[in-house]
């Protein structure tokens, strides 16, 4: 069984934690997932993306087990995403999924500590954002009109520049709401206090705007024993994909590329 961190025998010494000194690629990746990944606080959005990106990079590998995994096969694989033409964020994500995962196999001592550093990893460069124009800002925020929850999680999004994943993990206990939303910032504005990672809880301002948004989506929010601010049509908590989801739809509506 494995055992997050290993065990020492009598000796002292180091020894991996799983049923074997070479477990199949399956047990090392259900116990990178269900055991390594929640161990280390790891958001719910890196354990699915992990998981993903895992389970694409194994599918291709021509081997059960972890000692037979060859750092020509890594190295293949990592020429291939660029061939594929990825963008950046996307190939950066998917090579440190697979370092993560030869980390804890290293970690495990099932493969040499010294593994993951013989390999040559590309340096991936992040795709820099493009901010919308004012037109663009607006035309959105207009396609967006027809619905009370999305007009007030763009409004949100777009004035606070929040993350997505702070986004949808904001609960209804985490806005202040002013009784009358005004353009005057004393009385007519919010406060929205947002989970930072790994900085703890910061207090943004909310404009007039977005809390007018927020205030005419909470009176037709469904009731739900969900904590979440925005929820889907079925009373769930959205997820980050439901966002991107209906951003590019508002964007294809607006004549955003």
């Amino acid at each position: 069984m494995f055992v997050s961190g290993g065990s020492e025998n009598a000796a002292g010494t180091q020894v991996s934690s799983f049923s074997s000194d070479n477990p199949t690629l399956e047990e090392a990746f259900q116990a990178f997932c269900t055991v390594y990944m929640p161990s280390r606080n790891f958001t719910q959005q890196t354990r699915r993306d992990y998981r993903y990106d895992l389970t694409e990079w194994l599918g291709q590998v021509a081997v059960t087990s972890v000692k037979s995994i060859s750092t020509l096969s890594i190295q293949r694989y990592v020429s291939h995403l660029d061939e594929r033409g990825l963008k950046g964020a996307t190939r950066h994500r998917k090579i440190a999924a697979i370092k993560t995962f030869l980390r804890f196999l290293e970690e495990q001592h099932v493969l040499p500590k010294d593994f993951s550093s013989t390999l040559v990893w590309p340096r991936v460069e992040r795709d820099e954002p493009r901010p919308l124009s004012p037109s663009q800002y607006t035309a959105l925020l207009r396609e967006a009109a027809t619905n009370q929850r999305d007009l007030a999680m763009f409004e949100t999004l777009l004035q606070t520049g929040i993350r997505l994943s702070e986004l949808t993990g904001l609960h209804v206990d985490d806005i202040t709401l002013p009784t009358k939303p005004s353009p005057d910032p004393i009385t007519g504005y919010g406060l929205l206090r947002v989970k930072r990672k790994g900085k703890g809880i910061q207090e943004l301002i909310l404009n007039y705007k977005a809390a007018r948004a927020i205030k005419a989506y909470l009176k037709e929010r469904r009731t739900t024993h969900f904590p979440q601010l925005f929820l889907n049509k079925y009373g769930k908590p959205l997820t980050n994909r439901s966002v991107q989801k209906a951003l590019k739809k508002y964007a294809r509506a607006a004549g955003i590329s």
